[in-house]
């Protein structure tokens, strides 16, 4: 299904798909996700997004991926001990109803908007950072009574 998540996401998660999502969800909502790999990696995330705030739909995410002690070589090919990795992002969101009724049932809607995200990287002892940014657009089809979705998106736009 490639990435449905453009159009369907309507929960916290929907910060990794498209923030424009963020006003279809009725409530706040918190999400928090840990996932035990093998070879020692670990992933957490954690959202929270409100979405009817009186000026647009607000959101933060961090997302955190861990890679335990693995065999480290030098340049010659020597084997150096063990490394560690990790990876984070960490996203502000907004969106905003543009138009269309709340509910997409209820007739034809578009939603817009964007999330910034600062972005680390670590290997051992070497650092990278970036910045980067989301775009989405959500646009809602009554038909009969389904509501269908059309979203788009363009993730991680920037140096990172």
């Amino acid at each position: 299904m490639g990435d449905q998540g453009a159009s369907l996401a309507d929960d916290a998660y929907s910060l990794n798909y498209n923030p424009a999502s963020m006003p279809m969800l009725d409530h706040q909502e918190v999400a928090f996700m840990h996932n035990q790999w093998a070879e020692g990696i670990t992933q957490q995330y954690l959202a929270y997004v409100y979405p009817k705030a009186p000026l647009g739909s607000l959101g933060a995410s961090m997302n955190l991926l861990q890679v335990g002690g693995f065999p480290g070589y030098d340049a010659s090919g020597t084997k150096a001990g063990d490394v560690s990795a990790q990876a984070l992002a960490v996203s502000l969101a907004y969106a905003h109803r543009l138009w269309g009724p709340d509910d997409p049932k209820d007739g034809l809607g578009l939603s817009a908007g964007f999330s910034f995200k600062y972005l680390q990287e670590r290997l051992e002892t070497e650092l990278a950072t970036g910045i980067a940014g989301d775009l989405g657009l959500l646009c809602d089809f009554p038909l009969k009574d389904v509501a269908m979705r059309v979203g788009v998106a363009a993730q991680h736009l920037g140096q990172g």
